[in-house]
């Protein structure tokens, strides 16, 4: 959640967004687009993420911070784990790196590859199904106006042939009436 007053990134234009931390939802005032404040702040450039992602998707940065007692994924904003309470101070991960063997280690950041690379995995999946839903609806979009391009096309074929219909009607009349006279 949003903890102090900032600015964020809108996530559709990229402009700077003021907030307070009472905001539940705010409007980027370029593009007009409703963000919903439900995630963390990049603590680099104050990007917006909504969603749990290892990387920011502006600069790069770590978003996460691995609580080094229960393994647990916290945000770098966070002084405390919000598993299991302990301190995430960076001397005392350092500490406890130190005190462990290289296969602890090795063990250790072939788990945390495995839950960073499924909350990728889980963050590529949600972008997929969301640009999927994107494409749908512009799909759907480009078959309700080929639709009515169609449906105007035979409205005006129909205006025509009538047309044709009709003056070929009056010259055959004309054509009638000129022999008959």
């Amino acid at each position: 959640m949003i903890e102090k007053e900032d600015e964020i990134r809108c996530p559709s234009c990229r402009n700077s967004v003021h907030v307070r931390p009472s905001d539940s939802e705010v409007q980027c005032k370029v593009c007009s687009d409703t963000i919903l404040l439900a995630g963390h702040l990049c603590p680099d450039c104050s990007t917006y993420h909504e969603n749990d992602e290892f990387l920011c998707r502006n600069c790069g940065s770590t978003l996460s911070r691995i609580c080094q007692n229960c393994r647990q994924v916290n945000w770098p904003g966070h002084e405390f784990c919000t598993s299991c309470s302990e301190l995430l101070d960076l001397f005392s991960q350092i500490a406890t790196q130190k005190e462990r063997s290289t296969s602890q280690r090795l063990q250790e950041h072939m788990r945390d590859a495995a839950g960073i690379k499924q909350l990728e995995e889980t963050a590529s999946a949600n972008r997929m199904s969301k640009m999927l839903a994107i494409e749908e609806r512009r799909q759907t979009e480009i078959r309700k106006q080929q639709a009515k391009r169609k449906q105007g096309e035979r409205r005006m074929f129909i205006i025509v042939g009538a047309a044709i219909g009709f003056f070929l009607l009056v010259a055959l009349v004309l054509v009638i009436l000129g022999s008959l006279s």
